[in-house]
Formats: C-alpha cells, structure tokens, sequence
C-alpha cells in the first residue's frame, strides 16, 4: 500500500472536512448568531466532546488499533480471529457507554451546572437551553464511539478513507439544517442544530460498521491488508 497514496487520501478528506467546518461557522454566526441560543448550544456540544478522547479517540484508539493489529497478525490461520476479538471489545464497550449515557442523560441539570456555573450572569432560559440541548446532543457520545471503534477495525485493515470522511458528514449535516431547516428564530436554528448532530452521528455510525463488517468478511483478517480504498 502506497504511503503516498494513503497520506493523500486522509490528507484531501481533512482538508474537505475543514472547508467544510468554516463555511459552517459562517452560517452559525449568520443563522444564530452570538447570543444565548449560540452558548446553549456551544455548551451542549462541547460536552459530549469532552468524553469523547476517553471513549472513542486518544485512549482507546490508542490501546485498539495495535491490539487489532497483533490479533489478525498473530492468528494467520483463524479467519474470524479478529472479529471475535472486536466482538469482545465491543461487548464491554456498548454496555458502559449506554450506561453512561443513561446517567448523563438523567443528571445533565447537574452536569452542565459544573460546567457552566448556571450562567450566573444570564437569564435561567439561557441554563435551560443548554440542558435541553445536551440531552438532544449527548447520545453523539455513544454513536462516535462505535464510529470510532469501526473506524480503528477499518484503519488497520488498511482502509482510511470512511474513517477520516466521518467529520465531513456532520459538518455536511450542520449545513443542511442551518440552509434548508432554519428557525424563525436563533433557539429553534440551534435546536435544529443539536438534533443534526446526533442523526449525523447515527449516519455516521451506520456506514462505519456496515462498511467494517464488510472488510472484515472479504479480507477474512488473515493479516493482509487490502489494498483497496
């Protein structure tokens, strides 16, 4: 596999994705502008990000993708080698995010009260959109990590391009409901907004396992790396 090729191809995807974030930010700043609805939402978004170098990128991608790696290598012979051992993986790393989840969602009156102080300095409707968002936008936690977990399954069968187009498909996301769903006022724009970030989580979600399941049956995890992208 051509390392060239690799670089330019995760390369020309970030590079998408990041045209892509800025032209989304010039339509938040258009469409809701910096006020109330915008913290809310900024808040809402930004905390299940906080957890998401824990569960999906840093941490456990770090630990994964070589413990894949060593798994499809050492087991030459055993076609399904890898797949139980993402099947393992994926049996204790379900139930602790849909638990966690569970609970953020239960306890985010609390949790955004730590993290913001209440807004002491704005209006309690400003407190109460950011509650109500969170819990529109956590189960992005949840979902990006499954992503994540397909996408380290993906990375180490050689093939990088649906790992690194996944930030394309929520700023696509983002655009559609700031241009096409637009509120006639800023909360309903940044409502639309939070409930675009969980449905291109779950898109997200969906393409990377049907993709990695698929992967995983051709290549038969016999240690060889496809060579297609």
């Amino acid at each position: 596999m051509s390392l060239v090729r690799a670089t330019a191809t995760i390369g020309s995807l970030t590079l998408v994705s990041r045209i892509l974030g800025f032209l989304r930010d010039v339509l938040m700043a258009r469409f809701v502008g910096a006020g109330m609805a915008a913290d809310a939402f900024l808040i809402a978004f930004r905390l299940p990000n906080l957890f998401r170098a824990l569960f999906a990128e840093g941490a456990f991608s770090a630990a994964f993708v070589p413990m894949f790696s060593r798994t499809i290598a050492a087991n030459p012979e055993d076609s399904g080698a890898g797949q139980r051992f993402a099947e393992e993986v994926l049996s204790v790393l379900l139930p602790i995010l849909v638990v966690f989840t569970a609970v953020m969602l239960v306890a985010t009156g609390p949790v955004v009260w730590a993290l913001t102080g209440g807004f002491p300095d704005a209006s309690p409707q400003k407190f109460e959109l950011a509650v109500e968002f969170t819990r529109i936008t956590f189960p992005y936690l949840l979902l990006i990590s499954l992503v994540s977990l397909m996408g380290g399954i993906l990375n180490s069968l050689g093939r990088f391009s649906v790992n690194a187009a996944a930030p394309i498909l929520l700023n696509v996301a983002l655009i559609v409901g700031l241009v096409a769903f637009n509120g006639p006022d800023a909360v309903t724009t940044a409502r639309v907004q939070a409930v675009c970030v969980t449905m291109a989580a779950s898109c997200s979600s969906s393409g990377c396992c049907g993709r990695a399941c698929v992967s995983i049956s051709s290549c038969g995890c016999t240690g060889r790396r496809s060579r297609r992208w």
